[in-house]
Order: C-alpha cells, then structure tokens, then sequence
C-alpha cells in the first residue's frame, strides 16, 4: 500500500492535479484510436498561383516527417502549353523573372528562357512546411479573352509532376498531374502515415496557404 502511495504521489507530482492527469490519459486514448481506425493520408501538395509581379509554385509537406527527394515539374503537357519567362526578347510575354527560391531548404536546377521544365532539389521538407519557387509563367494557346501574361489554374491542368524519393533499394517515384484548380497531389502513400493530432492542437490545413 504504502508503494503504491508513492508511486500515487510521484504520478501527481509529474502531472498536476489529478483531473489534468486524466484528460491527458484520455486523450491519448482517443489518439491512440484514431490512429489505428482512421489514418490520415501523407501528401505532398504542390499548388501553382498567379501574381504580380511574381507566379509561385507552392510545395507543400503535409506528412508527419521530413522530406528529401527530387520533384519534376513537366509542363509541356498542361493546357496552355506553359513556358517559363526568364528573359526579354523569348518566347513569353511583357516583366520576365529569374526563377528563384523564395522559401524553403531546397535547390534549383538551371532554367533557361523558354524551358518548360522545373527540377527542385528537397534538402530537407518539415512536417507541414511549405516550400515556395516564384517564377514567371506564360502560356502559348491562350483562350483568347485571358492575357497570355495571366496563367490561371486551367492553363497548368495536364501538368506533370514526379518526386522520386530515397528507398530502402534505391528510389522509388510518386505520379501525378495538375487539376483545373493548378493543384496536384503527390500520396506518399503507406510508406508515410500520420498520425492525426491530440485533441489540445488544432488540426492542420490540408490546403496550401497562399500569402503575398
């Protein structure tokens, strides 16, 4: 008796007062069993949107680890036929931008005026970080009534995206291609779950943040 005294006491000690001691309890209980009965899938969400005077691509990790891999973005197949404007006197429109990194811990490889590819090196991707590219896009087969300066989400559809990442034996690679909303998801799929958070954190967005 008096062992489980102490052992009483030492528990009250570490957790506060009794009734903080038991919510915590139960909510871990409740994570515990959403994480068995309800996982939650692990993407990499990769949004494009128009600006002024920058466009951005917007990468985002919504696992529950960090990411390292490499994303191809092919935009030969979208819409539009995108091209990235770089310089004056192209193929694109009026205010070429270099492309740069705007956040992130993450790489580029060259891009030449007129290219329609984008490769990103992912250093390192925290848990619901966001990475973000701006750049200029224009397209080539416009709607008509739609500046070719503007790119907005169905001129990207079609577009396609390729993260290869580290495997136990060497790579494996994740598919996809943009929607008419310039978003696209990449499912990293059983080899990533996450788990959802406890019940005292706010569930985290599982949209991309657009900020100016």
């Amino acid at each position: 008796i008096q062992v489980l005294g102490n052992l009483k006491n030492r528990t009250s000690a570490l957790a506060g007062p009794p009734h903080s001691f038991k919510l915590h309890f139960m909510r871990w209980i409740a994570l515990f069993i959403c994480t068995v009965a309800f996982p939650v899938q692990a993407d990499v969400i990769v949004r494009f949107a128009d600006g002024n005077p920058h466009d951005r691509f917007w990468i985002k990790n919504t696992g529950c680890a960090a990411l390292t891999g490499v994303l191809h973005i092919d935009l030969r197949p979208t819409a539009g036929r995108v091209i990235i404007d770089t310089a004056y006197g192209g193929p694109g429109t009026k205010d070429p931008m270099p492309v740069a990194i705007e956040a992130g811990n993450i790489a580029l490889d060259p891009v030449m005026d007129g290219d329609q590819d984008l490769t990103v090196f992912i250093r390192s991707l925290a848990p619901n970080e966001t990475a973000v590219v701006t750049l200029d896009l224009d397209d080539t087969r416009s709607r008509g009534f739609v500046p070719r300066v503007e790119v907005d989400g169905w001129e990207v559809e079609h577009g396609a995206l390729t993260l290869t990442l580290p495997a136990e034996h060497g790579t494996q690679q994740v598919n996809a291609n943009f929607a008419a909303n310039a978003t696209a998801r990449l499912p990293l799929g059983k080899n990533a779950p996450c788990a959802p958070p406890p019940a005292d954190q706010p569930t985290p967005n599982d949209q991309v943040e657009l900020t100016s």
